[in-house]
């Protein structure tokens, strides 16, 4: 039953969870990051989560979809900005994003980041859904990102120049 500090507006940080996965799964990150000051929105990645994954389990849902859920809880901001119990708290600009393997995936689509033409290929059913439009670009409101062990076999590292967004990338083997 906390009250947000309302003294002044804050920095948003979204969190997106792995393949499957739950919005809670980076609670305590999500609860340290709250504490120095960000507002954290945590995202429940349908046909993904825990609780629908056996069900339905789509990868290709993971694919379209985990970037466009990225993209439109950071385009609802400015409409939290000015509504509702999160009125005047954020600062819709100014956006971090955290993506954990199939989140990391999206945040680099979010990014800019752009499919291999194998990755295509391998996805000819619905490789349309995929196929960046012309111009796709990453969001600019995205200031910085962490990837945890983001799912990267996907994008074609030719095609990144466009990827401008200062990135931390947390990854490792294990032998």
């Amino acid at each position: 039953d906390a009250q947000p500090d309302a003294s002044c507006p804050r920095p948003v940080i979204v969190i997106s969870h792995g393949y499957p996965g739950s919005r809670i799964l980076l609670v305590n990150l999500a609860e340290n990051l709250a504490s120095k000051g960000y507002v954290i929105l945590s995202i429940g990645h349908t046909d993904n989560t825990y609780e629908d994954f056996l069900s339905v389990g789509s990868l290709e849902s993971a694919l379209i979809h985990r970037s466009m859920d990225q993209r439109f809880v950071i385009s609802q901001l400015p409409h939290l900005n000015s509504d509702g119990f999160l009125k005047g708290l954020l600062l819709p600009e100014q956006v971090g994003l955290i993506g954990f393997s199939m989140g990391g995936y999206g945040a680099l689509r979010t990014l800019g980041a752009k499919f291999s033409q194998e990755a295509l290929a391998s996805f000819a059913s619905f490789a349309e859904e995929l196929r960046e439009p012309e111009g796709f670009k990453g969001l600019d409101t995205v200031k910085a990102a962490v990837l945890f062990a983001p799912a990267t076999f996907w994008f074609d590292p030719d095609a990144s120049e466009d990827l401008c967004t200062p990135t931390l990338w947390i990854c490792g083997t294990a032998e």
